[in-house]
C-alpha cells in the first residue's frame, strides 16, 4: 500500500501539468477533446457497450466536473455554427447511405414518421411540459417541437452497436436523419411564433415558411448534388481531390441555403446526400468511405461538447417534475407517436415495439435549445432560461436509457443477435461445401455464395444455404440479412473476384472480417485491396484443390482430440487448424501470423490428411 501512494505522489507534479497544459492551451484543449472522444469510441468497442454513454460520461467529468474544458471559452461564438455544420457533414453522409430504392419497403412508414410521428410527439411532448413542467404555454410549445427531433448522432452509432434486422435498421436510418431537418424547421417555425407572440397567425405563418424552407431546400441540395455528380462523372477535378471538394461543397451548400433560407441548410444536404448516394452513374464509395470515417470524429467531438457545456447550476432547476415527464417522454409519447404512424402497415408486432422504444435526442435538439433560450431570454421570456437544463435532462436520460436497454429488447424480440457468428463463403466448389458443411456442423451459420449452376444444386442436395448470385451484384445486400453474419470468406479460384469481393463488403463488414485465399502469383494485386490472407501462404486455390482431389479432407476436433495429435515441425503441414470456436461459439480464422487456437478454444475445424483411417491420435504430419 505504501508503495501506492508513493507511486501517486510521484505521479502528482507531472499529471498537474499535463491538467494544466490540456485546460489552459487551445491546441493541447482541442488535442483533448478529440483523444477523449476516440477513447471513448475504442472503449465502447473493446467493452461491446454503447460508446455514447462513454462519450457523456467523459464529456461530463472533462466538463462541469474537473473543468478541464469549456466549449463556451474556448470556441465562443464559434461554437454553435461549428456544432451547425458538424451535424450538417454528419446528415450528409447519412444521406449517402441512404437508397431511394428502399422506399418500396419502408417509404410509408418513414413518411408517417416524420409526419403524423412528428406531430403527434409535439403534442403530447408539449401537453406533458404544460402539465408538469413549470413553462410559460409557449414555450412548452417551442419544447415539444424541440424534442421531436433524434437525428443520426445518437441513432447511428446505437444502430452500429445493436445491429438490428434490415428493414428496422433502413427505417430507424431514415427517419434518424430525415427528421433532423423536419424537425429543426418545426421548432424555428414555433419559435419565431414565439417571439412574435401571436398565435393567431400560426397556421399561415408556419405553411408560408415551411413552403419557403422546403422549396430553397430542395432547390440549393438538388444542385448541389448535381454539381458533385458533374464534377465526378466528366473528371473535372484528378481522385485524390475527390473527397476535399466534396467536403468543401457540402459546407457550402448547408452555408449559403441556411443564408438564402433560415434552417433550410440542414435539408439541403440531407437531399443532395439521398440524391448522391442514389445514382448508379459513378460511384461515390471512396466518398462515403472518408465521410464515413469524418462522422467518427465529429460524433466523438460533439458529444463531449455537448456534456462538458454542462454546469453543475443546471441540475438545481431539476426535480422529480422533469424525472415525471421524462417517464411518459420514454414510456408514452413515443409508442403513442409510433402506434399512430405504423397502423396499418405491414411491420411485426416486434419490429413495432422495437421503433417504439428507441428515440433518443442528442445534438441538433441541445444546440437548437441553447440557441432559442438565449433569444427568448432577452426577449424578456420568464421561463425559457428553463429550457437548457431540461432538454439536457431529456438528452442524458434518453441516451442511457436507450443505449442501456435497446441491445436488450432487441434481442428479447428477435431482431438482432449479441454476436454474430455467420459466415458468406463466397465459392461453392466441392471442397468449399465440405468446409460450410462442418462450420454448420459447429452451428456456425453459413451461406454460401455462386453463380454455377453445379455447384447451386450440390449445395442444396447437402442442405447448406446458398444463394445463386453474383458476388459483385449491387442488389446483394438487399436479398441477404448481413445482421446475422459477421465475416466473408473468399474462396474462389479467381483471385481478382475474390478482391473485389473484399472491396464490395468493406461497406458491410469490417475489414478484419473480410478473408480470402492466397494470392496465386504473389504480388499480382497491390495488398491494399486484398482481405486478409486465409490460414497460410501455402493454401492457395490450386494446393487445396489437389490435397483435395488426393482425398484430404476436413475434420472437427473437440480440443483434447487436437492436443492429442501429432503436431507438423513447421507451417503448411497436415492436420492444419483452419478455425476453431470457443464455448461461446465464436469463431477465430487462422492467419499466416496466427493459429486460431487459444486457451478459449474448444473445437477445432482442420485440413487432414488422407491417412486419417485410424483416428485422430495416429495422425502423422504431412507436407503440402
Amino acid at each position: 500500500m505504501d508503495v501506492l501512494w508513493q507511486t501517486l505522489d510521484h505521479l502528482r507534479e507531472p499529471l498537474f501539468r499535463l491538467y494544466t497544459i490540456a485546460s489552459t492551451h487551445i491546441m493541447a484543449n482541442l488535442a483533448t477533446i478529440m483523444l477523449l472522444g476516440l477513447s471513448a469510441q475504442w472503449l465502447g468497442w473493446w467493452l461491446h457497450i454503447p460508446s455514447i454513454l462513454l462519450l457523456l460520461s467523459f464529456g461530463f467529468l472533462a466538463g462541469p466536473v474537473t473543468g478541464l474544458i469549456n466549449p463556451d471559452q474556448l470556441l465562443g461564438n464559434l461554437l454553435n455554427p461549428l456544432v451547425s455544420l458538424s451535424v450538417g457533414i454528419i446528415l450528409f453522409e447519412g444521406g449517402l447511405n441512404l437508397k431511394l430504392s428502399d422506399l418500396p419497403r419502408i417509404g410509408r412508414v418513414v413518411r408517417t414518421l416524420n409526419t403524423i410521428g412528428v406531430m403527434a410527439t409535439w403534442t403530447l411532448a408539449t401537453l406533458a411540459a404544460h402539465l408538469l413542467l413549470p413553462l410559460s404555454f409557449p414555450v412548452c410549445l417551442l419544447f415539444g417541437a424541440i424534442l421531436t427531433v433524434t437525428g443520426p448522432t445518437v441513432i447511428l452509432p446505437l444502430l452500429r452497436q445493436i445491429k438490428p434486422n434490415p428493414r428496422v435498421s433502413s427505417i430507424l436510418r431514415w427517419e434518424g436523419i430525415l427528421v433532423d431537418p423536419v424537425g429543426a424547421t418545426l421548432a424555428v417555425l414555433v419559435f419565431e411564433v414565439v417571439l412574435i407572440g401571436s398565435f393567431t397567425e400560426i397556421p399561415q405563418m408556419m405553411l408560408w415558411d415551411l413552403g419557403k424552407v422546403v422549396v430553397w431546400g430542395s432547390v440549393f441540395g438538388a444542385g448541389g448534388a448535381l454539381l458533385i455528380f458533374l464534377f465526378l462523372r466528366h473528371h473535372l477535378a484528378p481522385e485524390y481531390l475527390h473527397n476535399p471538394l466534396t467536403f468543401a461543397l457540402v459546407v457550402g451548400i448547408f452555408a449559403f441555403a441556411n443564408q438564402w433560407q433560415a434552417e433550410s441548410g440542414l435539408l439541403a444536404v440531407t437531399l443532395a446526400g439521398i440524391l448522391l448516394g442514389s445514382q448508379t452513374a459513378v460511384s461515390v464509395r471512396h466518398i462515403l468511405k472518408f465521410k464515413e470515417n469524418l462522422q467518427v470524429l465529429l460524433i466523438s467531438t460533439l458529444f463531449i461538447l455537448l456534456a462538458a457545456r454542462m454546469k453543475m447550476a443546471d441540475f438545481q432547476a431539476l426535480d422529480w417534475r422533469i424525472g415525471l415527464f421524462l417517464a411518459l417522454l420514454i414510456f408514452v409519447v413515443r409508442p403513442a407517436a409510433v402506434f399512430l404512424a405504423t397502423l396499418g402497415s405491414d411491420l411485426s408486432w416486434q419490429e413495432r415495439t422495437f421503433l417504439a422504444f428507441l428515440a433518443p435526442r442528442g445534438i441538433v435538439a441541445a444546440s437548437v435549445a441553447s440557441i432559442f433560450s438565449l433569444q427568448l431570454t432577452h426577449a424578456g421570456n420568464l421561463t425559457a432560461h428553463l429550457l437548457v437544463p431540461y432538454t439536457f435532462a431529456v438528452i442524458v436520460t434518453t441516451v442511457l436509457w436507450y443505449g442501456l436497454t435497446a441491445g436488450f429488447l432487441a434481442r428479447h424480440l428477435g431482431i438482432s443477435q449479441r454476436n454474430p457468428q455467420g459466415t458468406i463463403i463466397v465459392g461453392a466448389h466441392d471442397w468449399a461445401r465440405e468446409i460450410a458443411r462442418q462450420l454448420a456442423a459447429m452451428e456456425i451459420p453459413v451461406l454460401l455464395i455462386d453463380k454455377n449452376r453445379q455447384h447451386i444444386e450440390a449445395s442444396q442436395d447437402l442442405a447448406l444455404p446458398v444463394l445463386e448470385k453474383s458476388v459483385l451484384s449491387e442488389d446483394l445486400s438487399e436479398e441477404i440479412e448481413l445482421t446475422s453474419y459477421r465475416r466473408l470468406i473468399c474462396l474462389t479460384a479467381n483471385d481478382t473476384v475474390n478482391s473485389l469481393a473484399n472491396l464490395h463488403f468493406q461497406e458491410f463488414f469490417e475489414r478484419e472480417d473480410i478473408f480470402q485465399l492466397p494470392l496465386q502469383n504473389p504480388g499480382s494485386i497491390p495488398g491494399h485491396l486484398c482481405g486478409r490472407t486465409l490460414f497460410g501462404p501455402e493454401f492457395t486455390f490450386e494446393q487445396v484443390g489437389r490435397l483435395f482431389n488426393r482425398g484430404a479432407g476436413f475434420r472437427v476436433f473437440s480440443l483434447a482430440e487436437w492436443q492429442s495429435l501429432s503436431k507438423p515441425a513447421a507451417g503448411g503441414a497436415l492436420p492444419f487448424p483452419l478455425f476453431a470456436a470457443d464455448g461461446q461459439g465464436s469463431l477465430t480464422i487462422a492467419t499466416p501470423n496466427a493459429s486460431p487456437v487459444t486457451a478459449r478454444t474448444t473445437r477445432v475445424l482442420a485440413m487432414v490428411s488422407p491417412d486419417d483411417a485410424a483416428g485422430p491420435a495416429a495422425m502423422d504430419p504431412v507436407r503440402i
